[in-house]
């Protein structure tokens, strides 16, 4: 369909990726951030860089190769990497 997962700019996106998932109760959602091809090195799918994040304290830890990033982590709804076949809902972007 010519979308990626969401990318996130500023703390404003955020807010606005985020009220995508209100209506359903803020769960765990993907958005479009990756370090699968270079551990540390975080791109958002549509290949533009990290100016802004909102990490967990201790996040992202890698733990057992977690290369994507799901956002509404546990009560501060901040981000945590976490392995990238996982089944979750996604908010994605397309350019019109």
């Amino acid at each position: 369909m010519g979308a990626n997962l969401a990318s996130v700019r500023s703390s404003s996106e955020y807010q606005v990726v985020q009220s995508l998932t209100g209506r359903h109760g803020y769960p765990e959602t993907w958005i479009g951030g990756t370090d699968a091809p270079q551990e540390g090195i975080w791109l958002w799918s549509d290949g533009t860089s990290f100016h802004f994040s909102a990490w967990c304290r201790g996040e992202p830890n890698n733990l057992g190769n977690q290369h994507c990033i799901q956002m509404n982590f546990e009560g501060s709804k901040c981000w945590d990497d976490l392995q990238c076949d996982e089944h979750l809902p996604s908010v994605c972007a397309k350019k019109v």
